[in-house]
């Protein structure tokens, strides 16, 4: 399949030379999740389907005539959200990515969780995104923060990825493996070496796994509540061609 896309690409970038389009096309190449089965998330935990790194982080690269040429061929360890490409490419084409509702939604309400704060269709939940092109291309000051491995960074300081998972600088909270709607199949919650072997943590309720050679996040159990609090490694999330 990729060999195939490959080869589509190849073409679709030769008819935009021809029509002298290359110069202003950006491509972004990246995933929706981690791999699982035959896929192998080394050196990050778990796979698809799981809260876990191995789950939600995926590498990405970007190509096109407007990378500037400086950054071909290097390394960014910027984080997004996919949902940051889209206000990214509205900036670009010049238009904005605005689309809030003419009603707001309803605040929400912990004592009533069912409620519908969009009111049927009266209203729905505004783009949430970043346009990151600026810090991506010339390490723009925005509101990320440094992390462990200085050249790393977030384009939100605080990003809420889930109801389970949150974001802030350098640290990962992480309160559960999946969340509570989940019930497609059983998942592994290890770690996958190259050679596809598997391990997994001890069953234990206090436990600490500093596992600095997996870069893995460190787990946490304490009584009845079990959460995973880890700082980030340095992983190379998006590569400019």
């Amino acid at each position: 399949m990729l060999w195939k896309v490959d080869g589509y690409m190849g073409a679709i970038r030769s008819v935009l030379e021809k029509k002298q389009m290359w110069e202003r096309t950006v491509v972004v190449y990246t995933s929706d999740n981690g791999g699982t089965v035959a896929g192998n998330n080394f050196p990050l935990r778990s796979e698809k389907c799981t809260n876990f790194e191995g789950g939600i982080r995926v590498a990405a690269f970007v190509s096109g005539g407007m990378v500037p040429n400086s950054l071909r061929g290097t390394r960014s360890g910027l984080r997004v959200h996919i949902a940051d490409w889209y206000p990214t490419f509205c900036s670009l084409a010049g238009v904005s990515p605005a689309d809030d509702p003419p009603i707001k939604p309803l605040p929400v309400d912990p004592q009533h969780p069912s409620r519908d704060i969009y009111q049927g269709n009266r209203s729905w939940p505004g783009v949430d995104g970043l346009d990151v092109w600026s810090v991506l291309t010339h390490g723009a000051s925005m509101e990320h923060a440094p992390t462990v491995a200085a050249e790393v960074f977030n384009a939100q300081r605080m990003l809420v990825v889930s109801a389970e998972v949150v974001l802030w600088g350098p640290w990962k909270l992480l309160l559960a493996p999946t969340g509570d709607s989940y019930s497609g199949p059983l998942f592994h919650t290890g770690w996958q070496s190259r050679n596809g072997t598997w391990m997994f943590p001890p069953d234990m309720k206090y436990i600490l796994i500093p596992c600095c050679e997996w870069h893995c996040e460190l787990l946490v159990c304490l009584e009845n509540y079990c959460g995973c609090v880890a700082e980030f490694f340095h992983c190379d999330v998006c590569h400019m061609y």
